[in-house]
């Protein structure tokens, strides 16, 4: 037992010399290595982890805001400007042609002694006018009527005694020809007017000629007197 606890001793002193022995260098060697085996490791990480939460910045975030939808081409201008032009002309013309029918119709009132003056003719958008100038006091009661078949018109100015425009009586009172129609270019579907043969020395009468049947308007203004007649084309 003696020499065996002394063997265990003489052991020990051993070790312990080994321990004691051993260089103080070489042991704050490994310490240091193992730190900054440490110190490599945890700065990789936070490397790591700052490239993923770049990326992850990097991406697309939700926001409030809706996205902002692209606006639809837009057409031409020229195209918008003819579109305009266009709308503008068919609802004046729309409107202007508020009124119009074939039937028999009536404007002014009785008067007597008055003169017509000039006959005035011009096409408008969506129809064409004549107009008759009178030297009076008042519109003189006139009357717009169509034939049977629509193609004459009839303008009956009731006191107007005195015709200064020339136009002499397509007929005679006996149904002869006498004047001459005016004929009216480039303006269908009027073709031509004239006076007719009225036995009412206080009445004149006017025909006016159309290719066809067309809806017509009859109306009249002061300052000066005059009577219209539009008719559709």
């Amino acid at each position: 037992m003696d020499q065996a606890r002394a063997a265990q001793l003489k052991g020990g002193d051993r070790v312990m010399k080994r321990i004691a022995g051993s260089s103080p260098e070489r042991s704050t060697s490994g310490v240091g290595m193992f730190a900054r085996s440490h110190h490599h490791s945890i700065h990789g990480a936070l490397l790591a982890l700052l490239v993923v939460c770049s990326a992850s910045c990097k991406g697309t975030a939700p926001t409030d805001t809706p996205p902002v939808e692209a606006a639809p081409p837009s057409a031409p201008k020229e195209a918008s400007v003819a579109q305009a032009v266009a709308s503008n002309r068919s609802a004046a013309a729309g409107s202007a042609l508020d009124g119009f029918s074939r039937m028999a119709q009536k404007t002014g009132r009785p008067t007597d002694g008055a003169t017509l003056k000039s006959i005035r003719h011009a096409a408008h958008d969506g129809f064409y006018r004549f107009v008759f100038d009178i030297d009076g006091d008042v519109i003189p009661a006139s009357e717009l009527t169509a034939s049977d078949d629509g193609r004459i018109l009839v303008v009956e100015l009731h006191g107007l005694r005195m015709d200064e425009t020339g136009n002499r009586p397509l007929t005679t009172e006996s149904g002869e020809p006498f004047g001459e129609a005016v004929p009216v270019a480039n303006a269908a579907p009027i073709r031509s007017y004239g006076r007719a043969q009225v036995l009412d020395d206080s009445q004149l009468r006017y025909e006016i000629h159309l290719d066809d049947g067309r809806d017509f308007k009859l109306h009249a203004h002061t300052s000066p007197v005059r009577v219209i007649v539009d008719i559709a084309r």
